[in-house]
């Protein structure tokens, strides 16, 4: 109240009667206070920047707001009140339908909400209704196809993510893989002379004129005329026979040496010399008879003016520089009975009976022994002592199963007195013929032709190696063309004979089974089990992973591994999910019943028509309902075989084409209709002559391809095409014999054993193996005229084999207990460039 100073009645001054303030309130002692409110009425409410306030009075009943308290939301619905959230979504929620996905997040107001719609990334699906799939595909489906000339395979990672292997392939790609050699480069060029009327051994080369030693051929024996022939050999490609001289000599002929123009060579009475500066017309200059106690003359050596000779009793020196009255230096009578003899400047290598000696020639009147090794198994045959000097190359053998095996074994000659051995090439069959060129050595077998690298003394290897059908008996290479002579004269290109790759693996570890897809190559083996391969380059293939067993088949139906595993005492059939080959999962498993003797066995495995197939006892056959692969189901275990062809049939082996089992047998072919495993039906037979013995069988494409040996029936190897397009009426339609496979050991291998390993149909190829070694390919394009098309040699027996477009793999082993660079093996060829 405001009060104020005045005069009252009697002139004094006094306060007047206060009068309240218009606010009720005082500004100071002497004045009212007036109100400013800052709001227009009590209880008024302003909301902003999330905040509410609300207008009451002060202190002096003045208009003011309150502080401001936060909106429980955080945000305001309008400028006199808080707003509230009516949340679509829980923080954090995705959504994902159609390809597109959404997010629960804060709106500008922090209410939440979904977001916009957004495209999955890299063009993916919805991986469920929560979640788009997380994988950056390279591919979108499984499986493997062609794009353009490029293979490419389809396969899921450990994520789950769809990953593409891309393979170039250099012939082109069809049919979901790279395409495989139009034809395979035959490495003979040309031959010459092979008429069956001579025998043709030493092989010289005299400019562009080959010129062999021959006999005359009477039957598979020697006849009495024997003398020189001569080939024009100026395109390999085109070999001319040029002339046959029948020389009047005593005895065989043996040891051609060609030095300079002039021809050596011994016979019955000693050493015999001709001018050969006209190979067409060679003309005797001289000889040097030896006396009739020698009985034997092994071998000739020629360095300079110096002729070596080898002879049962001893070794012959002997001046040549006069062509026409050579003269006797000295004799030499070393502590083994001499067979090869090699003469290199001062000294001469001379190796037989129980070792090798080194002669030092400084003075060739008077030889004297210099250095020598034992070696108890000196091979006995053949032309394979070399010497230079310095180095020393000589045949040893040991004997496995009544058959030689060969080893090359390496020394090395230190002057004045010290041989000793540096290295070795073993697991040779039958080593005839060596000669050398630089770093290589050109080597005959009684098998093949090739090349051995000697760059590294201590680990000679085959470089290059083609299998032969002839045995042969002599060999010269000029760098770019190996001449060999046996039944007739052939040229070889080293460059169209494959490289000799070994990949060595677990002693065990034998390969049962094979299956291809795209890229990706399935194995079954006896110690790793399932191997799954990435084949791209097959020198070098990715292990991607294994699921350890003992396997003995595979084959694939889409992504499903279908697995014969003999396990314990159980044999089983097992299903696996490739789909991700770097995992594959088992899904599905069946049990085969033994009988009382029976041991566990399951191999062999066809798949047709939502069937599994595979021998499980000899003579059985066991039937798998395989439409539910989690589940399959035994449906019969059948003796069909030891019914139809008999309890000893000596290979127990079948085909499936459809629901009819291919059974086929050393003089016959039956086809069985198994559509109730349970009660088998013969519905068609086929003769096949044949003899007792080991019979295999391939079915692709509506034919049967069967092989036999048929040795006193009509060849050494019969190849059947039988037509199945009718079961109840199969009929043969082509075959193919072959006579004397010597190029493979086949023919021993049958009569020593009775056995090949493997026949493998790809495409229109036929692949053989044995287990002798060698790899027999059959042309079978035009069925009624299968032809023979390549023979490849493999390092020892070739068991099981496949075929990944260029490339042949097949598993090699030897039980021999040699020193080898890989006794068990995957040895590759590469069929073409």
């Amino acid at each position: 109240a405001l009060k104020t100073c005045g005069a009252d009645l009697n002139g004094c001054l006094a306060w007047s009667e206060p009068v309240a303030c218009e606010d009720g309130f005082c500004a100071s002692a002497a004045s009212c206070g007036v109100c400013e409110h800052e709001c227009p009425t009590a209880s008024a409410t302003a909301c902003a920047e999330g905040a509410l306030k609300t207008c009451g009075a002060d202190a002096n009943g003045c208009l003011v707001w309150s502080e401001p308290v936060a909106c429980e939301d955080g945000f305001c619905a309008d400028a006199a009140s808080c707003g509230s959230c009516d949340d679509e979504c829980a923080a954090g929620a995705t959504e994902c339908a159609n390809g597109q996905t959404r997010t629960c997040v804060a709106d500008e107001r922090g209410c939440l909400a979904w977001s916009d719609l957004t495209p999955c990334p890299y063009g993916n699906g919805c991986h469920d209704a929560l979640s788009c799939d997380p994988c950056q595909h390279e591919c979108t489906a499984w499986g493997a196809r062609c794009a353009g000339d490029t293979l490419e395979t389809c396969v899921v990672d450990l994520q789950g993510c769809r990953r593409l292997l891309s393979e170039p392939c250099r012939l082109g790609c069809a049919d979901a893989a790279c395409a495989t050699c139009p034809s395979i480069p035959e490495a003979m060029t040309s031959a010459a002379m092979n008429d069956q009327s001579g025998f043709y051994k030493d092989l010289v080369l005299q400019g562009s004129t080959a010129i062999a030693r021959w006999e005359e051929r009477n039957g598979p024996y020697t006849g009495s005329a024997r003398g020189l022939t001569t080939v024009d050999i100026s395109d390999p490609s085109a070999l001319v026979a040029t002339s046959v001289q029948t020389l009047a000599t005593s005895g065989r002929m043996t040891s051609l040496q060609l030095v300079g123009d002039r021809l050596y060579f011994l016979n019955g009475d000693g050493i015999e010399i001709y001018d050969a500066a006209d190979p067409l017309s060679p003309q005797r200059l001289g000889s040097f008879p030896f006396s009739d106690s020698v009985s034997v003359k092994r071998d000739l050596s020629v360095t300079g003016t110096l002729a070596c000779m080898a002879a049962d009793d001893g070794v012959r020196f002997v001046d040549i520089s006069q062509s026409a009255s050579p003269v006797l230096l000295s004799q030499y009578h070393p502590a083994i009975r001499p067979a090869q003899i090699q003469c290199a400047g001062r000294y001469a290598a001379v190796s037989g009976g129980t070792g090798i000696e080194i002669v030092d020639l400084l003075d060739p009147a008077s030889p004297v022994f210099a250095s020598g090794a034992t070696v108890s198994n000196l091979a006995p045959y053949g032309d394979t002592l070399l010497f230079d000097g310095s180095t020393l190359f000589a045949s040893s053998y040991s004997s496995y199963n009544s058959t030689l095996w060969d080893s090359l074994d390496v020394y090395r000659f230190t002057p004045p007195d010290r041989l000793e051995k540096v290295g070795a090439l073993g697991g040779i069959s039958g080593l005839n013929v060596v000669v050398r060129r630089g770093d290589e050595l050109a080597a005959a077998t009684g098998t093949s032709v090739g090349l051995i690298d000697i760059s590294n003394l201590a680990a000679p290897r085959w470089k290059k190696r083609w299998a032969v059908e002839d045995l042969v008996r002599g060999l010269a290479y000029d760098g770019a063309t190996l001449f060999a002579s046996g039944d007739g004269v052939a040229a070889f290109d080293p460059s169209r004979m494959p490289d000799v790759l070994l990949r060595s693996i677990a002693s065990n570890d034998y390969l049962n089974g094979s299956a291809t897809l795209g890229s990706l190559v399935f194995q079954a083996r006896s110690a790793t089990g399932l191997v799954i391969l990435d084949y791209r380059d097959p020198a070098d293939p990715v292990l991607l992973s294994t699921a350890p067993m003992r396997a003995t088949d595979v084959k694939l139906a889409g992504h499903l591994a279908f697995v014969t595993v003999e396990s314990g005492s159980t044999a089983k059939l097992q299903v696996y999910d490739v789909s991700c080959p770097w995992s594959p999962e088992l899904i599905g498993s069946a049990n085969v019943p033994g009988g009382t003797y029976d041991q566990p066995l399951i191999r062999s495995l066809s798949l047709s028509g939502g069937r599994a197939w595979a021998l499980c006892s000899v003579g059985y056959v066991c039937v798998f309902d395989v439409e539910n692969p989690a589940a399959p189901t035994l449906l019969a275990k059948s003796d069909v075989i030891s019914a139809t062809v008999g309890s000893s049939s000596a290979s127990s082996v079948f085909e499936v084409q459809g629901n009819n089992l291919i059974l086929p047998e050393p003089d016959l072919l039956t086809v069985v209709d198994m559509s109730d495993p349970s009660a088998p039906a013969t519905v068609g037979t086929v003769a096949l002559p044949g003899y007792l013995g080991p019979v295999d069988i391939e079915v692709g494409g509506g034919k049967a391809y069967v092989v036999m040996p048929c040795f006193y029936v009509q060849g050494d190897l019969c190849h059947y095409v039988v037509d199945l397009s009718q079961p109840s009426q199969p009929r043969v339609v082509g075959s193919h014999v072959q006579w004397l496979f010597q190029s493979a050991g086949l023919y021993s291998s049958l009569n020593s054993y009775g056995k090949f390993s493997s026949l493998r149909l790809e495409g229109t190829r036929l692949f053989l193996s044995n287990r002798w070694g060698g790899i027999y390919v059959l042309d079978v394009s035009d069925p009624a005229q299968p032809r023979r098309e390549a023979e490849y040699w493999t390092a020892f027996p070739a068991r099981k084999l496949f075929v990944k477009d260029r490339f042949l793999t097949s598993f090699v082993v030897s039980d021999f207990p040699y020193p080898a660079p890989a006794r068990h093996a995957d040895q590759v060829i590469e069929m073409c460039q």
